[in-house]
């Protein structure tokens, strides 16, 4: 599935959420995901070096694409549970709806 990188994500006020990543930015797509990816292991996460090098050959893949990528059914999984895991529902909600519209 084709999913676009470039949204911007907003409160529930339509205003642009600012990116905690990037100083002075808004939270795109492409900046969640790549995050949700590279980052530490919550506290109890025991990840595999081998999951861990796919999660960052997935957000490499992601910032050479920029504007939109084709994900697999599998890395969408593996994206919505991260991003689930590590932010707030304002953004789960959105991304969620970016990564499987039709459930939604």
């Amino acid at each position: 599935m084709i999913i676009k990188l470039t949204h911007e994500f907003k409160n529930m006020e339509g205003e642009p959420l600012n990116n905690p990543f990037s100083k002075d930015k808004p939270l795109t797509m492409l900046s969640l995901c790549v995050n949700a990816l590279v980052g530490m292991d919550l506290e109890g996460e025991k990840t595999s070096g081998e999951d861990k090098m796919k999660r960052y050959l997935l957000a490499e893949r992601m910032m050479e694409n920029g504007k939109e990528i084709d994900l697999k059914a599998d890395e969408i999984v593996t994206l919505k549970s991260l991003i689930a895991k590590r932010f707030a529902p304002i953004i789960v909600g959105p991304a969620w709806r970016i990564l499987e519209p039709e459930e939604n």
